[in-house]
């Protein structure tokens, strides 16, 4: 406590950097007593080459929420109320908070991450700043990412990336012969990925299927027919967030207009030339005029909402002939 605010900070900075560079982590996990259980998982390795294939179906990831291993720096923080005060957002900040939606041995598996979070204060869980959702049961569906963007939207407001991404193929086997589908996958993911349009906040989103995470490593395919299809998807993925991103915007604005319109009586002005029995003149066409030009405004992310509902089209069609 001798030393001043700016150098503690520094320190903070260096109980936590090695978890961050080695990626040590602590994951939380059920167990088939539906108790939780944390375990210290090390940085992940790639299987041999020869263990990537098998000859059964290699089971599903379970679900689980891990995050970088911050235990030497909240042992420090938990000795003195200022010290907590100061380490806390570096703490939850760097967290990497990742959550699994895989199988779970309970029902009550899908609640995961809910039970992560109950276990902290508003004011903690509200710093997480990064939400990663990997599609551990390669069927992750719009009901299940709407219930994690429900739960962003109540237990964590100050969110400023969220990734919903496939399991990497790196570290994935398959069936000897039958590799798993990339077009299938895109196409599941793509659809799955719909509700982050709900979030209240404004976060960075990002979608990432297998097909990225082939690029990313320079797995394409020479095949030209295959690679021409797989840049489509490629283009196709990359582009979508911003039409998510603009549907999101075109949310926050109507509920704007909407809450400024209730607050200012413009409904009740619209309509009181219908609903008066007066003899008062009242000049309606001005004020829908007015709300044509402000309806106007928004033409832009009208559009975007439009190139939205076309590449869900193409993405629908795509699925039903997989």
């Amino acid at each position: 406590m001798d030393l001043p605010p700016e150098i503690r900070v520094v320190v903070y900075h260096f109980l936590i950097v090695d978890a961050v560079r080695d990626k040590d982590r602590i994951e939380l996990t059920l167990g088939e007593n539906g108790k939780s259980s944390w375990n210290h998982i090390a940085e992940r390795l790639p299987p041999d080459d020869d263990d990537r294939t098998t000859d059964i179906p290699p089971p599903p990831l379970e679900s689980s929420v891990s995050h970088i291993n911050y235990s030497n720096l909240l042992s420090l923080a938990t000795s003195n109320k200022t010290l907590y005060r100061e380490a806390t957002p570096i703490i939850y900040g760097n967290a990497d908070l990742e959550y699994t939606s895989g199988v779970s041995p309970t029902e009550s598996g899908s609640t995961l991450l809910h039970i992560f979070l109950n276990n902290f204060t508003p004011a903690n869980f509200a710093l997480f700043d990064e939400l990663t959702v990997i599609d551990g049961s390669k069927e992750l569906s719009a009901r299940d990412v709407k219930a994690i963007v429900d739960l962003a939207n109540s237990k964590l407001p100050n969110l400023k990336i969220i990734n919903i991404q496939s399991i990497d193929p790196v570290f994935e086997t398959w069936v000897d012969g039958e590799p798993p589908s990339c077009a299938g996958d895109f196409a599941q993911l793509m659809t799955a990925s719909r509700p982050v349009a709900c979030l209240t906040s404004t976060p960075i989103l990002s979608v990432k299927p297998r097909l990225l995470f082939y690029f990313e490593y320079d797995m394409i395919s020479p095949d030209p027919g295959t690679r021409l299809i797989m840049t489509v998807m490629k283009y196709l993925a990359l582009n979508v967030m911003p039409s998510f991103t603009a549907i999101r915007n075109w949310r926050h604005e109507s509920q704007i207009y909407h809450a400024r319109a209730c607050q200012n009586g413009d409904y009740l002005q619209l309509t009181y030339a219908l609903r008066s029995v007066s003899d008062v003149e009242w000049n309606i066409l001005e004020e829908w005029e007015d709300m044509s030009i402000a309806l106007s405004e928004h033409q832009e992310d009208l559009s975007q909402i439009q190139c939205y509902k076309t590449w869900q089209k193409g993405i629908n069609g795509l699925a039903e002939s997989i």
